[in-house]
């Protein structure tokens, strides 16, 4: 699709067919949410036949702290109803993190690299997997347990 349009706007101003687009002046946003997600580095929708929950759920993280050691938090968001909205868990500060399969219903298995700093004063690295029960995730908690 997207060379037809290329072909055909190279066609059109080889034709002498005079292409043009309107431009528009936009400016920066003011209100607060919105600058807050700017911070958002990455979300990821959970399908139901994943979660076995009978609601939307989705894993996201943002940027912030010290990006030399760790930097971005990793969230999960759990669909509670229309008047509730979503119920946001802060799970970990991470450096790397990765869903992994899970053979249990309602489990999200994480694997996350945490940075911190050794004896000597050097960045090293911790790995660990991350289990996250949702099971009462839209009535207000949800579990964890680090398994290292």
């Amino acid at each position: 699709m997207k060379i037809k349009l290329i072909l055909a706007i190279g066609f059109m101003l080889a034709s002498g067919i005079n292409v043009s687009a309107a431009s528009s002046e936009i400016k920066a946003a003011t209100d607060e949410r919105l600058i807050n997600y700017a911070d958002v580095d990455e979300v990821h929708y959970v399908p139901s036949k994943i979660t076995k929950l009978d609601t939307d759920v989705k894993y996201f993280s943002f940027s912030g702290g010290d990006p030399a050691l760790n930097g971005s938090y990793l969230n999960i968001a759990i669909f509670a109803d229309l008047e509730l909205g979503w119920k946001v868990y802060s799970l970990a500060n991470v450096s790397n993190y990765k869903l992994l399969p899970s053979q249990k219903p309602g489990v999200l298995r994480f694997k996350i690299t945490r940075d911190y700093l050794d004896k000597d004063g050097n960045v090293a690295q911790q790995v660990s997997t991350l289990l996250v029960h949702l099971k009462n995730g839209k009535n207000g908690t949800i579990e964890t347990q680090e398994v290292k």
